[in-house]
């Protein structure tokens, strides 16, 4: 197998850098995280009512079961 001596050489120091911001990568660090929130009527904090589906901190869906 052929080595591989020399080959750091030919990257620019952009490329050797780490990305600070990993969510610039489709499936990096902490994206697409899916959370649910219970609400009470109204919208109001407790568990009798909606519940709120969220991706990446924004809602996506509400959830009424009568």
């Amino acid at each position: 197998m052929k080595k591989l001596n020399g080959m750091k050489r030919d990257f620019s120091s952009l490329e050797n850098k780490k990305l600070a911001n990993t969510r610039s990568i489709i499936g990096g660090g902490a994206t697409n995280e899916k959370s649910t929130c219970e609400t009470g009527p109204n919208g109001q904090p407790g568990n009798t009512g909606d519940t709120v589906i969220c991706v990446d901190g924004k809602q996506v869906a509400v959830l009424t079961i009568d």
